[in-house]
């Protein structure tokens, strides 16, 4: 166990660097620009097998179009962290697998932390989603 914060005066102890979502802050992310290891360390916060109690319920909860929580988008990124670690050195169809995430990929991802972003940044601040998306996000 390691310490990854503190909330209401109290250190919080969380096994394997889980961050709960309901103590999840704004902090805990990884920058705009972070680099796939720095993501994929990130993804790594949640379980999503543990949360929804089963492969198949996660992997209908992060291949959901019309994601809207933060669990939901931390699922997306735990999938996807497990998907393209399992394609590493993998070659099919003539192309090499080396484990990061293609282009398309990265874009999905990043929008999915800038969800997780806004989310907390409302949390936060008590604005609404639809404020933080006015000013741009």
């Amino acid at each position: 166990m390691r310490k990854i914060g503190k909330t209401r005066n109290t250190t919080l102890r969380v096994a394997f660097g889980e961050i709960p979502s309901r103590v999840l802050e704004l902090a805990d992310l990884p920058s705009r620009r972070a680099r796939w290891t720095t993501l994929r360390r990130f993804a790594r916060t949640f379980d999503g097998y543990k949360r929804w109690g089963s492969f198949d319920r996660c992997v209908k909860v992060a291949n959901r179009p019309n994601m809207q929580t933060l669990d939901e988008y931390r699922t997306f990124l735990f999938f996807e962290h497990r998907r393209w670690r399992h394609q590493e050195g993998i070659e099919f169809r003539g192309k090499y697998y080396d484990g990061h995430p293609d282009r398309a990929a990265m874009k999905r991802i990043r929008q999915a932390v800038e969800a997780i972003r806004e989310l907390l940044e409302v949390r936060a601040t008590g604005k609404t989603r639809r404020k933080a998306l006015a000013r741009g996000r």
